[in-house]
């Protein structure tokens, strides 16, 4: 044998001797190749770990990001867009239920409260009054006053009416319209809300065709022609008309700037219309009746009427006054005196900030595992290294739906809640559930075929020999790990096999 390998390697010796140093170069960098390339395949092979059987404690938790909120937290603003007269209040003031906030201008409104005061005192008056009787004299007079509150008031509220229904109407352009919108005038003297559809006739160029409240034609020009029977005028004073064009008139005009205001006035002439009539009306009654039993009940539920005008004033006002629905403390105060606020426009901010809980997003993958009562480990962005402890109060059984992920808002009620402030970040971890004392294993060393779980237990270490062994797993906590409910004993070994590149 020795022979043999003497007499093959002595040629293979002579024959690198032969060759020259660059060609000794090349073959050493191929061979340095070969050995890599083997190297490489033999440790893409299967990575062996052994882990243990343990007996320990196991915690399942959900993780979320939160945030602090008040229990009560209230965004207050005006019913009115009125002007602003007085901020008794400041940012950091503790408030009770009822405090005054802020009001708007009153004026016309205490006035309203006034009067109905007036009107109840005169209710009262008549009341006396009835059980006395009248004379002729009074009689004829109190029908002279009925007669003249009557056109008065019928006037007052034809004019608060007549500037409600007719202020401010704009033709409103329909889809695609982008002609110059005709000019309304005129005031409208329908009894009836509605709108005016407004668009070409299809027969004749020259004429315009209106419905809705009323129907019609009306001539197409830039003076103005009659728009229907109730007052309005209409105006073309653009060129060349697209056909297809149409607009809306809305009767009134709620878009308009001045509707709230025009509204309010006519209500407020309305209702003073109806008293100042009613009064002249039971004056009436009370100076041509004798002091009879009816005629006393009459009276007295005038003054039932009378006390109900006086609450319906007092709620008028009432609207144009801030004031805090609960306890709590001011957070923000975003109007000024003067200012005229918008009625979408967040006034003033009210919270109670004794009393926080935490407000979180928990997925719909995770949500099964979320339960009321369940502790809830919490962090604060704001004290980094503290801990603080809550636990789940509720959760929404519907779902909010945010760039197509489905969450379901979690409540958690704190136990502590000093220095914590709304608004701040929490880290939540929500124990959803724990086990003591039970066996585990890694996740990752089970192994599921056809549904059926099994692990490789390890019947001799020394030579690396291992059954396949069924077990049955429960819960599945963090870190990986999960419960083996039969199939193995503490101490067993199991065996993992893992490809690695």
């Amino acid at each position: 044998m020795k022979q043999t390998i003497r007499r093959f390697s002595f040629p293979v010796y002579r024959w690198w001797k032969r060759q020259s140093k660059t060609v000794k170069i090349i073959l050493g960098l191929v061979v340095a190749i070969f050995i890599i390339v083997l190297v490489s395949k033999n440790n893409s092979s299967a990575t062996t770990s052994i882990e243990t059987v343990k007996r320990q404690n196991l915690v399942r938790s959900i993780s979320a990001s939160g945030m602090v909120v008040s229990s009560t937290d209230l965004s207050l603003g005006f019913e009115q867009s009125k002007k602003i007269a007085t901020i008794p209040v400041h940012v950091g003031d503790t408030v009770k239920q009822g405090t005054i906030l802020a009001t708007l201008s009153n004026g016309t409104e205490r006035a309203a409260v006034s009067s109905a005061k007036g009107t109840l005192l005169a209710a009262r008056a008549r009341y006396e009054k009835v059980l006395d009787g009248s004379s002729n004299e009074e009689i004829k007079l109190a029908q002279i006053q009925l007669d003249n509150a009557k056109r008065t008031q019928a006037n007052f509220v034809a004019n608060a009416r007549r500037k409600l229904f007719s202020d401010s109407l704009i033709a409103d352009p329909q889809s695609g319209t982008s002609d110059t919108a005709p000019v309304i005038t005129g005031n409208f003297n329908g009894e009836d809300e509605g709108e005016y559809r407004i668009s070409f006739s299809a027969t004749s160029n020259n004429d315009v065709r209106y419905n809705g409240i009323e129907q019609g034609t009306t001539e197409l020009s830039d003076l103005p022609k009659p728009l229907g029977t109730k007052g309005l005028m209409i105006a073309f004073y653009g060129a060349n008309y697209n056909t297809n064009s149409s607009w809306k008139v809305l009767i009134p005009n709620k878009n308009s700037t001045n509707y709230t205001n025009n509204l309010n006035a006519y209500q407020a002439a309305q209702a003073s219309a109806d008293a100042a009539i009613a009064e002249a009306q039971a004056k009436l009654d009370i100076t041509r009746a004798t002091a009879r039993q009816p005629d006393i009940d009459a009276a007295l539920a005038d003054m039932v009427t009378a006390q109900a005008g006086v609450d319906t004033a007092n709620a008028v006002l009432e609207k144009t006054i801030l004031r805090a629905p609960a306890d709590g403390t001011i957070t923000a105060v975003n109007v000024k005196v003067g200012e005229i606020p918008q009625l979408d426009k967040i006034a003033i901010a009210l919270q109670d900030v004794s009393n926080l809980y935490l407000e979180a997003n928990v997925n719909e993958s995770n949500i099964k595992s979320v339960l009321i009562g369940q502790p809830v480990s919490v962090t604060f962005d704001a004290f980094p290294g503290d801990t603080y402890h809550a636990s789940v109060s509720s959760i929404d059984p519907a779902a909010t739906i945010e760039n197509n992920v489905v969450n379901y808002k979690v409540k958690a009620l704190l136990t502590d809640t000093a220095g914590i402030k709304p608004g701040m970040t929490a880290n939540m971890v929500i124990k959803t559930a724990e086990l003591f004392s039970i066996l585990v294993l890694p996740n990752r060393v089970i192994d599921t075929k056809d549904g059926i779980q099994s692990v490789l237990l390890v019947t001799d270490e020394r030579h690396d020999k291992a059954v396949e062994k069924p077990v049955t797993i429960g819960l599945k906590g963090d870190g990986d790990m999960v419960e083996i409910q039969s199939g193995l004993s503490e101490g067993d070994r199991v065996k993992w096999i893992a490809k690695t590149k």
